[in-house]
């Protein structure tokens, strides 16, 4: 508003002046839209309206909205991981997250719904440590694999033996991250 986004554009206004006004007017939709997407409980900075896209589909699309969502199991602490890839009859993909990481949001949202990334990852059993509340077990969980904290992904073959070299950490986009997981699947 400071910047003149609500007024008129006043004759023979060109140049810096003109984008300046443009600028104004784009952060204020932006603005609004956050506002809005804090209102309706939001938590993606990067889609402030995904509440509201979900509450409008029709009944019939929540089929398809669940197979949207990727389902890992919730790991809580260092038995319960061993257990869980002692189990397990595919390679592992343990994914490491927190409800205030950015980077984790946009893996979620860019990465792990990329429909390449997604058939890749149908491949792995897949686990989840989330250590938002950051309790003594998710500091145990961090430091097994000498983690500053999410997001980071570790990889185990159909052994149980950790793929080192594959460890990622931080954000990767899809182009960079399906490498990986075809070396973890032992492709190339």
């Amino acid at each position: 508003i400071y910047m003149g986004a609500l007024e008129p554009f006043r004759e023979g206004v060109r140049g810096a002046k003109k984008l300046i006004k443009v600028a104004a007017v784009v952060m204020l939709v932006i603005g609004i839209l956050e506002i809005v997407g804090a209102l309706t409980g939001a938590e993606n900075p990067l889609d402030p309206l995904e509440k509201l896209k979900h509450a409008q589909m029709p009944a019939t699309a929540e089929k398809g909205l669940s197979s949207e969502h990727i389902n890992f199991e919730i790991i809580k602490n260092s038995a319960a991981l061993d257990k869980a890839i002692k189990e397990s009859d595919k390679p592992v993909l343990l994914d490491f997250s927190a409800k205030w990481c950015s980077a984790c949001k946009e893996l979620e949202q860019i990465t792990f719904k990329d429909p390449r990334v997604r058939a890749l990852m149908s491949h792995f059993k897949l686990l989840r440590a989330d250590v938002t509340e950051n309790t003594p077990e998710d500091k145990a969980l961090l430091k097994r694999y000498n983690l500053f904290g999410p997001p980071a992904i570790i990889f185990y073959d159909k052994e149980g033996h950790e793929i080192k070299h594959l460890k990622t950490i931080g954000y990767k986009p899809p182009e960079a991250f399906i490498p990986i997981l075809k070396k973890a699947l032992g492709e190339s």
